[in-house]
C-alpha cells in the first residue's frame, strides 16, 4: 500500500531550491499556492499487492457476519486489519466501509459490496473494483 504524498516531497525539493534564488515575497505566494496545493492533493492512494487483497477478502468476511449496524468498536475489528492502519470501520446494508484516510470532508477506504452490483468509478463516491464484492472508495464531500 502505497503510504505518504509524492506531492508533498516534490514541493519540498521545490521550496529549497527556490529559496536560494527567489525574493521573500515571491517565497511567500509559493508557500500559500503550495499549502493550498497540499491540502487538495495529499489524499492517501490504496494500491494493494495481491496478498493484501487476499487478506482484506478475508477481513470482509469476517465483518460481514457481526450482528453490528453503523460503526464497528475496535474490540470487534479482525486482528488481521491492524495492517492496515484502519481509522474507522462500519457496517451499512450495502456493504462494510473501512475508512483508511480522513482529510477534511474528504475521504478513502475500502468497500465490502453485499451485492454483485457494479459501483460508479465516476462521481462522489467514487469505487474501484480490487476483487469480486471488494472496491476501493474514495468520498470528495
Amino acid at each position: 500500500m502505497e503510504r505518504g504524498c509524492a506531492t508533498t516531497h516534490a514541493f519540498i525539493n521545490i521550496a529549497s531550491v527556490l529559496g536560494r534564488y527567489v525574493s521573500i515575497v515571491h517565497m511567500r505566494t509559493f508557500s500559500i499556492l503550495a499549502t493550498i496545493l497540499l491540502c487538495v492533493s495529499c489524499v492517501r492512494h490504496n494500491d494493494f499487492k495481491k496478498a493484501e487483497i487476499e487478506s482484506l477478502i478475508a477481513i470482509c468476511a469476517e465483518l460481514k457476519k457481526l450482528n453490528i449496524v453503523g460503526s464497528v468498536p475496535e474490540n470487534n475489528w479482525p486482528k488481521l486489519l491492524s495492517r492496515f492502519d484502519a481509522e474507522q470501520v462500519s457496517v451499512q446494508g450495502d456493504g462494510v466501509y473501512i475508512r483508511l484516510s480522513k482529510f477534511i470532508v474528504e475521504e478513502s477506504g475500502v468497500f465490502c459490496s453485499r451485492t454483485n452490483n457494479s459501483l460508479n468509478s465516476f462521481g462522489d463516491p467514487s469505487y474501484k473494483e480490487l476483487a469480486i464484492d471488494l472496491y476501493t472508495y474514495v468520498v470528495r464531500g
